[in-house]
């Protein structure tokens, strides 16, 4: 990780690469604690980053780990304090509500909870994406493959769809994907792995 706190972008990535790596790295531990505090927080930005992983997710394998973990810690977190706005705001985001039957705990209760929520309560506006050259879930899976072995699902296609564009791309456009790499980028051992393997290609 690098000095600086990172962006929601590099904890979605860090997660893809912990949570894809055949050891469970040591190097992306962080991501854990990191996501352990924003929910327990119930902060918007847990929610955000909620809905960022769910929809980013590179596998269906990957969206079974988002629903059975941060989304149903979430859930547990929201029911035990029974905040019925956000109970609602779960049940009313649909790329969240099609995981709940995979997150276990508390989410039986969300439904009852939600229904006391009041009906004109205003969720919060999405931050604007980062991403403009990339699709997420592409950018996720390149990362996937290119931070450490992945040992179910192969991500190689991913890799090879990022490449392909950097390959493919004017060098105005280029440039706009480097530096979505890099803002996407899990930690500075990914960003110096951009550098002397991905970049290089192409600067002559």
């Amino acid at each position: 990780m690098t000095d600086q706190k990172p962006t929601q972008l590099q904890t979605i990535s860090a997660y893809w690469c912990h949570y894809n790596s055949g050891e469970l790295e040591d190097r992306y531990d962080w991501v854990l604690d990191a996501l352990s505090e924003q929910i327990q927080a119930l902060s918007d930005d847990a929610y955000f980053l909620i809905v960022s992983l769910a929809k980013s997710a590179p596998s269906e394998r990957c969206e079974s780990f988002v629903a059975a973990g941060p989304l149903e810690d979430y859930v547990n977190e929201i029911v035990t304090k029974r905040r019925a706005g956000l109970a609602k705001r779960i049940i009313e985001t649909r790329g969240l509500r099609e995981l709940l039957p995979q997150a276990w705990g508390q989410s039986s209760k969300l439904e009852d909870l939600a229904s006391g929520a009041a009906d004109n309560a205003t969720p919060p506006a999405q931050p604007d994406s980062p991403l403009k050259m990339f699709d997420i879930k592409e950018i996720m899976g390149f990362w996937s493959s290119a931070c450490v072995p992945s040992f179910v699902e192969d991500y190689q296609g991913d890799f090879n769809a990022v490449i392909d564009k950097l390959s493919s791309s004017s060098p105005d456009k280029r440039e706009a994907m480097e530096d979505e790499l890099k803002a996407s980028a899990p930690d500075d051992k990914a960003k110096e792995y951009l550098d002397i393997h991905i970049f290089s290609r192409y600067r002559h």
